[in-house]
Order: structure tokens, then sequence, then C-alpha cells
């Protein structure tokens, strides 16, 4: 897909997005932006290449769109919220990597009222150092035939505090509409917190749906394989935390950016 100059579509703090492309949107441009639209059959890409700063971001797919958001969250004592809305046939997917510090809340709601829409959410999020952090996605399927999927993976150290939460509601009427959920948190040592807290509202009969919550300590047999193979203890405890994040990091399709986030994942633990 072409490549275009962000800067030139910005109108208000609205970008509306009338052709397939790719798009960046760095830290400057990040701070003027509260509204995406990609309309009617158009195809985007957009990645956030940092987000440093508390922020609201609306985000509208309208009909036969498809719309990738990928970004990498790395602030301190920051505040974002995603508001989503999906049109007849459109999807959202979002990918993103946490690595805030401090007090962090990450709020994203999706709102699907038109049949044959889907959304997908995949976050890996660190918390160490003392961080307490709360992310909660929630997912509206108000219509038939939707599709929706929430994974979020978390790994947690040094007396940090990570909750993971979210309730995903299929309304009544709702029905065809397949849906799942899923929480997972490592915990590095034993001063950590993780809570995860997926939930279903399920008001309707005909449907699919599913959630899940792994949340414990790293997995010492693991820990133990690797220091066998001549590993430190910190080298193979950054391993499995890389591993951990990889589901998401994979996502970013790009080498670039996939050895930057790898290279934060060393920074902070």
């Amino acid at each position: 897909m072409e490549r275009i100059n962000i800067e030139s579509l910005i109108t208000s703090g609205t970008i509306n997005i009338t052709d397939n492309c790719s798009v960046i949107i760095n830290k400057s441009t990040c701070k003027n932006l509260n509204k995406i639209i990609v309309e009617d059959r158009v195809n985007c890409d957009i990645l956030f290449a940092e987000i440093v700063d508390s922020g609201t971001f609306e985000i509208i797919a309208k009909d036969n769109s498809q719309l990738t958001v990928k970004g990498l969250i790395n602030g301190s004592d920051i505040n974002l919220a995603f508001k989503a809305k999906t049109a007849q046939n459109a999807t959202i997917s979002m990918h993103f990597i946490d690595f805030s510090c401090g007090k962090t809340n990450i709020d994203a709601v999706c709102d699907m009222d038109e049949q044959g829409s889907f959304f997908s959410w995949q976050m890996a999020s660190l918390a160490a150092h003392k961080d307490d952090k709360k992310i909660r996605v929630n997912v509206e399927h108000n219509v038939p035939y939707l599709n929706g999927d929430v994974s979020n993976y978390g790994v947690c150290k040094d007396n940090a505090k990570l909750e993971i939460a979210g309730t995903t509601h299929i309304a009544n009427g709702a029905s065809k509409t397949l849906t799942k959920q899923n929480a997972r948190i490592m915990l590095i040592d034993g001063s950590s917190r993780g809570i995860a807290k997926p939930i279903l509202k399920i008001d309707e009969n005909d449907v699919k749906a599913s959630h899940g919550a792994t949340l414990g300590q790293i997995n010492e047999e693991h820990l133990f394989y690797l220091k066998s193979r001549g590993l430190s203890e910190a080298e193979a405890k950054r391993l499995m935390v890389l591993g951990y994040f990889n589901p998401v990091v994979l996502l970013f399709k790009d080498e670039e950016c996939e050895q930057y986030i790898m290279n934060l994942v060393e920074e902070r633990i």
C-alpha cells in the first residue's frame, strides 16, 4: 500500500482516510489527533510509532472497510481511551505493545451496531518497577452476525500491579455472533500482583462465546531448562518474557519495529 503524509490529512484533530494506504503517526502528530475515519471499501494500515501522552482516540470503520491499528505505548502516568465503531462488514484490528511507566489506565470500547463486522484487540503489557496498570477492553455486540476477539498478555515484576479486565456483551437479538476473550498474566516474582477479570454477558442463545484467564508464576521447569542450556537466570527470564510478547509483536510485521520492541523489553526487565 502507498505510504502517505499524515500531516496533510489532519483537519481539526480528525484524519479522514479515503484511499488504500499505510500511515505512520509520530509523537508530535499524535498530540493533535483525536479521530480516525476510514471511508467505505478502504483498506488502511496505521502505525502509532510511539504514544507517550494521555489522549482519547475515536476510530470509525465504515462499510466494507478494513483498518489495522498498531502502536507502541511508552509514556509515563498516562490515561488512554480508544473508542471504536464498526459499520456493515467492516473490520478493525488493534495491536498494541505497552511499556508505559508509573500509573497507567488504558480503556478500549468497541460498539458493533451493523451486521458482518469484526473487531480484534491484541495487547502485550509489561508492568515493572512498582508500576500500577489497569487495562479494560469492552465490546458490545448489538446485532446478528458479528465477530469479536480480545486477547491481553501481561508480564509483572518488581512490586508492580497489573489488572486486565473487560466485558464482552452480546445483546438480545445479536444471534449468530462469535466472540472470545482471553487474559494471560505471568508473574516474574512473588512481590508483584496480577488480576485477570474477563467477563461475558450474554443475552442471546444462538451464539458462540468463550473466555479464559491464566494467572501464575513463571514456569520453573522452563526456567530450569533454559539455565541448563547455559543461559543465566536473567537471560532465561528475558527470553520467556519475549516469548510471552511474541503473539502480539509478530502482528506488527516489521523487522525494524520488532527489534525496537525487543530492545525495550530488555531495558525494562
